[in-house]
């Protein structure tokens, strides 16, 4: 896998390239590595999941107790940025949505 930095892409598969090499090098299942960042995102008081095998529970219980690298959750921040203007990534940019002129 290239190393972070630009060669996984871009758009949806990008991000699913990054967010994979990131749980790798942490030796963490990539939904432990996404609860752990959604957990560390400003705002969020509670995540909710919906497994449907044991593993998949399980794999979300590892997020909860996994202190994600500030480095590693840069990373993330970075690879989740949108660059299409939306009503959804409008919440996370309020200069940026499709509501306003």
């Amino acid at each position: 896998m290239a190393a972070f930095g630009g060669q996984a892409g871009g758009g949806e598969q990008g991000r699913q390239v990054r967010h994979g090499q990131v749980a790798a090098e942490l030796g963490a299942a990539p939904a432990a590595v996404a609860m752990a960042w959604v957990r560390g995102r400003p705002g969020v008081t509670s995540v909710i999941v919906g497994p449907r095998s044991v593993e998949q529970l399980r794999g979300n219980l590892d997020g909860l107790a996994l202190d994600l690298p500030a480095e590693a959750a840069a990373r993330l921040d970075e690879a989740s940025r949108s660059t299409t203007i939306s009503p959804v990534n409008g919440m996370n940019d309020p200069t940026r949505s499709a509501f306003r002129p």
